[in-house]
């Protein structure tokens, strides 16, 4: 038991550290993007630390299952170096004892890495888009200046008034002007007020008129009020086109959309890959007695990553594009390595019994 925890914490360490570095990495490029929406004026300050987390939060189905597979090469390639494996061979451990010590730390991290992929990462993406939607709308209302006419969200809302009290923030006579598919709506008020509400914007408007015109047969209608609310509900380019990221697991798995059934299958995959290539891995950084194995399999290890990821990757923009089936789908990939790795340990087993 002792040996088992200590092999354990050996590829653990590693991945943390690995972890730690990648993390830093990733942090410092999204900061840098988001500082440029925010100078751009997209983008609020006060939102830069919670979508930063949440971008991580997205990532960590890709940083996690690399920072394992590094870790225990690294990890593997030192016991090996040090002797340690070898003398723990002298006191009778079997490679079934080591490699079931590592076995239990990739299990523990792709339980992980399916958590994230399954139910943290569309949740984070939904988080991400709705925060994205109402800073860029806060950030476009406080672009409006008394007489100048402003698009909001991808032009679907154009606002002009002409003088703003900026004490009680209250905008007057004011022109707006919705569209949609099927309809655009002019609304003009007195006087418009633009609040949040539970991080919603909302616009109320006073005495005014609003003039509707439909495609559909119900015809126009003109009608009057003295206090008129609507919330804002623009939705980016982005959030239209990522939609599916943000869908639920369940709701995707009854889709037919070639795009929905790629995003489906990602997830279900991505902790599936995370433990065949923490296997890998094992056999990966042993050090044989030859001079150069550990530099052969050091490159070994490096390709195979590239051509896993590549291979992934590529078959995720097949499946998308309906180039190929729900099934083989994304799951010839791990297969492919599963069977890899049922020969490579029968083959160790027949010669170990031989």
């Amino acid at each position: 038991m002792i040996i088992d925890r200590y092999i354990a914490a050996e590829v653990i360490k590693p991945f943390l550290l690995i972890m730690a570095v990648l993390g830093l990495m990733f942090l410092a490029v999204s900061m840098a993007a988001l500082l440029g929406n925010v100078l751009a004026g997209k983008l609020e300050m006060s939102v830069l630390a919670a979508l930063i987390g949440l971008r991580t939060l997205i990532v960590l189905d890709v940083l996690l299952p690399s920072a394992l597979y590094v870790a225990v090469i690294v990890s593997m390639r030192r016991l090996h170096r040090d002797m340690e494996i070898t003398a723990l061979w002298s006191f009778g451990l079997s490679d079934a004892r080591i490699v079931r010590a590592v076995f239990v730390v990739i299990l523990g991290i792709s339980v992980l890495v399916s958590l994230v992929s399954v139910f943290g990462r569309p949740w984070a993406y939904k988080t991400s888009y709705d925060i994205e939607e109402q800073a860029s709308l806060l950030a476009g209302m406080q672009r409006l200046k008394p007489d100048r006419f402003v698009s909001l969200g991808e032009g679907d809302m154009t606002v002009f008034f002409e003088d703003y009290d900026e004490d009680k923030g209250v905008s007057t006579e004011v022109f707006v002007q919705q569209k949609d598919e099927h309809s655009s709506r002019v609304i003009r008020a007195r006087a418009m007020h633009v609040k949040q509400n539970e991080g919603q914007l909302q616009v109320l408007f006073e005495d005014g008129h609003v003039y509707e015109t439909r495609d559909s047969q119900a015809g126009d209608r003109v009608l009057s009020f003295h206090r008129l609310e609507v919330g804002l509900n623009l939705k980016p380019v982005e959030s239209v086109r990522n939609k599916r990221k943000a869908v639920a697991t369940a709701e995707l798995s009854e889709s037919v959309n070639p795009k929905e059934i790629a995003e489906y299958q990602w997830r279900l995959t991505t902790p599936v890959s995370t433990f065949l290539l923490g296997i890998v891995a094992i056999p990966l950084g042993r050090v044989g007695s030859r001079r150069h194995s550990g530099g052969i399999r050091l490159i070994i290890a490096i390709i195979l990553y590239v051509l896993f990821f590549y291979l992934t990757s590529t078959s995720r923009t097949w499946l998308e594009h309906g180039d190929i089936g729900a099934m083989p789908g994304l799951w010839w990939v791990q297969g492919g390595i599963a069977l890899t790795l049922l020969v490579y340990f029968s083959w160790r087993r027949f010669r170990f019994l031989q």
